[in-house]
Parts: structure tokens; sequence; C-alpha cells
């Protein structure tokens, strides 16, 4: 080989070395066309918009594992955090599948796991004298109307609720030839679904049975029994708004020899704050 060949030889697979790796490898191009793409939360038109990981969702860029469903932030990866079994974005502006604008891990609250609670609730109707051993009163008989302001408290866990009910001393049986008086019961209830949304709101076919006593207005303590057939359960976050319609109340009571049953229909409504 020539010295000449050999030279021109020697100068082609040098450019190579040099060249070739620049034009199979643009890392670095990339690298920073990445940087310029959208994060959690930045706006966007197509998931292309987005960095890596990421999809576009509602002019958003979200994680692709935000709105699942969590134990642990462990469950959620990348950057998401486990808030209420939610997998959720700690900026807490993604947005929702529906648009305009973010929510938080609030409004994607799930009745999964244990959950205590808390709540009112107002009811009122009429009490029918079913059975008696009054004197001149048959059974059928509608005695009047009566009124009940309670607290509860309880646990959910997943869907079944565990309550108790207390009515301090707002406890009305028959209005106005009653005072006040003291009531209270506890009872196992069941929320059926109708309509279940991630995002807005939920709707539940609530069942319910208890037991408990009414006292007060110089009677002797009185049994309770309590069944919620009608009704139903509206969740909106955290919250969960009752409408009886209506919630049934037996109550069976023996004064001075004498006793009498008195079944309330008690239509209202009430409101508990989940935790």
């Amino acid at each position: 080989m020539s010295a000449r060949t050999f030279a021109g030889a020697l100068g082609f697979v040098t450019s190579m070395l040099v060249v070739g790796p620049a034009l199979a490898d643009p890392p670095a191009a990339s690298g920073a066309s990445d940087s310029n793409l959208g994060g959690p939360g930045e706006s966007c038109r197509a998931r292309t918009d987005c960095r890596k990981g990421l999809k576009c969702r509602s002019n958003v860029c979200a994680d692709e594992r935000e709105g699942e469903s969590c134990g642990a932030t462990s469950d959620c990866g990348g950057e998401l955090k486990c808030i209420s079994n939610v997998c959720t974005s700690p900026l807490g502006n993604a947005a929702p599948s529906g648009g305009g604008g973010g929510d938080s891990g609030w409004m994607r609250f799930k009745l999964d796991g244990l959950h205590p609670f808390v709540g009112t609730a107002f009811l009122g109707g009429p009490n029918v004298l079913v059975s008696s051993g009054i004197a001149g009163f048959g059974g059928g008989s509608v005695v009047d109307t009566g009124f009940n302001w309670v607290l509860r408290g309880g646990v959910y866990i997943n869907k079944n609720e565990i309550a108790l009910e207390i009515s301090p001393g707002s406890y009305v049986a028959t209005f106005p030839s009653a005072g006040v008086g003291f009531q209270f019961n506890v009872s196992y209830g069941y929320l059926f679904t109708l309509s279940e949304s991630s995002s807005g709101a939920s709707a539940y076919w609530p069942i319910r049975i208890g037991v408990g006593m009414v006292a007060g207005n110089g009677a002797s303590p009185a049994f309770q029994g309590r069944v919620d057939l009608v009704g139903i359960a509206i969740k909106i976050g955290h919250v969960i708004v009752d409408l009886y319609s209506p919630s049934f109340r037996f109550t069976v009571a023996n004064d001075s020899g004498v006793t009498a049953g008195f079944l309330s229909w008690d239509f209202g409504a009430g409101a508990s704050y989940l935790f």
C-alpha cells in the first residue's frame, strides 16, 4: 500500500470516529427538548406536549396513575401520594375527567376502608297508636306528630355503617302534649350503590336496623326499634347527605301497668362528615 493510500484510509477512519457518534446518538438534543415539555399540572394540548410518564388530561399534564385506588403512597409511584385511598398529585391541581378546573383528593374520597364519621339530622312525622291498654284508644289511631333532632356518630367500614344516634333532650314523642325527652339507638346499615362517581356525587340506597330506648316526660324508659327501608344517601366528597322518607320507629312503653305501642313515620334529612 502506498503512503498516499494509507494516509487517505487513516483520515477516513478518523472522521468516522469523530462524526459517527454525533450522528447516531442524539440524547443531548432529546434531553433538551424533554426539558421543555410540560410537567405535572402544566398545560398541554396533546400527550406529546407532556414529559415521559405523563398524559394530557383536560389540557393538563397528569401522572398516568393519578386517580387509581391505593393503600399506601408506595402503590402510586412517581410523585403521586396516596390521599384518601386515591393516587393524587401533591400539587393538588390535576384536572378532573370532566374538565373545568382542578380538584383534589377530597372530592375523590371513596367508601373504602375504615372511616369514622359525625353528623346530625332532623326528623318529624305522625305517630300511630298500633296497640294500647289505654281505655278509649284503639289500634290504628293517629295520636299526634313527633319531632326529633339527633346527633349521630360512628364508623363506616367500606359501605357498612355502624352508628350511634342520640337525642340530647330534643325528642318530642307527641306535639304539643308531651315535653322533650331523651332518645338513643344503635344501628347497622348498608349502602347499596345506585350511582357512583370517582370525582362527583354518588347516590346510595341505605338500609338500616337498630334498637334503643326513649325516656323523659315523667314516664318510664321505653324500648324502641328502628328500620330504614326507604331513603337515599348522596355522597359529595367526605360529606353524606341522608334523606329519610321515612325512618320507621316503633316504641313500646309500659307505665303503671299500661302498655302502649307507637309506630312513628319520621321524615327528614341529615348530613354526616367522614374522616
